[in-house]
């Protein structure tokens, strides 16, 4: 609506100044020459007021000048005649009409005036669709790394694990020494090679550990890789330490647990007795539950995006995590391995803004009809557990 007030409005002052122009009628060469003159004369005058041209001088000045705009007159083509009022009324009514009725007419045909907003385009966007559009972006930009996280996310869930690889690996030389970008690539790696996390994998998972040594998703993979390696007890000892990074931010371990259990149970021995230690990497713990009687209806396996974003900032979430609605109620942590760039991570924001949102579209974008639930603004370190509730259906 904004758009076709300003447009009518800007329609309205070009036909009115051509309305105008067409009713006025053409200044003519004598006219122009008269106005011409009497400037001119008159700044004859005040130099000979300020001095700058003797008084006996100022007449032959004066002389001269009417003798040139004559001459350059005379060389001018001669003016045409100038239209009847007929002619005046005729061509506006053509301004009137004839304009309006062929230009709107040719930008509804030609032009974007339904332009579709950005979240309804990118949720008909296809697979293929998107990793054209990426592969655009990185060439124009061969050294921002964004487009190619994207690129390989988007490989990573269409189950394109060799490219998802490639795409890593010019990364991870863009942007060295991440650890959310080594572990990406790692589970890229390991996806590869039918869930095998050995030989460079393994080498990625150490590169981030020793970056981050209490990262717990790097200390899981690295107990992974060791269990796979017939290295039961090492095994145990990085999923102990991840058991610890997990209880020192409040993140659910059961998952560990059966791992923990399941290698104890395989090897006859005892794992390490977690110590509780807290990460270095700045995390938050969300606790994520829904209305019943807002999702009641829906199908067990519905996706639920909970995302952290900052409150200045791009709009690009800083950590997203998915899940399926059969798993809520669920406590979450959001760290820096759930980034979407390595440039805009967790830890890069001061003040976040929490939201989950269950897509009936399943896709993360927002869009009517998905229920959601928000959190903040809150300080990045004052986001130890958040509670959201999934009660807000959006219109």
């Amino acid at each position: 609506m904004i758009f076709w007030t300003g447009a009518g409005l800007l329609l309205f002052a070009v036909l009115l100044r051509l309305l105008w122009a067409s009713f006025r009628g053409q200044p003519s060469s004598t006219r122009a020459g008269v106005a011409r003159y009497q400037s001119q004369t008159y700044a004859l005058s005040q130099a000979a007021t300020n001095g700058e041209i003797a008084d006996i001088h100022l007449a032959g000045l004066k002389t001269e000048l009417a003798r040139a705009i004559l001459e350059d007159a005379a060389r001018e083509p001669p003016a045409p005649a100038p239209a009847s009022r007929l002619e005046r009324y005729v061509l506006g009514l053509l301004v009137l009409i004839i304009l309006p009725a062929t230009a709107i007419p040719l930008y509804l045909h030609f032009g974007t005036p339904n332009l579709p907003n950005a979240s309804t385009a990118a949720a008909h966007l296809t697979p293929e669709d998107m990793i054209a559009l990426l592969q655009t972006k990185i060439e124009r930009a061969p050294q921002d790394p964004e487009p190619r996280m994207w690129l390989a996310r988007v490989y990573m869930a269409n189950s394109r694990y060799a490219e998802a690889v490639k795409v890593f690996d010019t990364l991870n030389t863009l942007a060295p020494k991440q650890p959310a970008i080594l572990l990406q690539f790692a589970d890229a790696l390991a996806m590869a090679q039918g869930g095998s996390l050995s030989g460079r994998a393994t080498t990625l998972i150490q590169q981030a550990l020793a970056l981050e040594p209490t990262n717990m998703t790097g200390l899981w993979l690295a107990g992974v890789a060791a269990d796979q390696s017939g290295k039961p007890r090492e095994a145990l000892d990085y999923l102990s330490k991840a058991k610890a990074a997990a209880v020192g931010t409040e993140a659910p371990t059961a998952e560990l647990d059966a791992l923990i259990a399941e290698v104890e149970a395989r090897s006859g021995l005892k794992a390490p007795t977690p110590v509780a230690v807290a990460s270095t990497t700045p995390q938050v713990e969300i606790s994520v539950s829904a209305d019943p009687s807002l999702t009641a209806a829906l199908p067990a396996d519905t996706a639920v995006f909970v995302l952290a974003k900052a409150v200045d900032g791009p709009p690009m979430p800083l950590a997203v995590k998915r899940l399926a609605l059969r798993e809520l109620p669920k406590r979450i942590t959001l760290d820096d391995s759930l980034a979407m760039s390595p440039q805009h991570t967790l830890s890069s924001a001061k003040n976040i803004i929490l939201i989950a949102r269950i897509s009936l579209s399943g896709q993360p974008l927002a869009r009517p009809g998905d229920i959601e639930g928000r959190a903040g603004p809150l300080k990045l370190e004052d986001a130890h557990l958040v509670k959201i509730r999934l009660d807000t259906v959006l219109q």
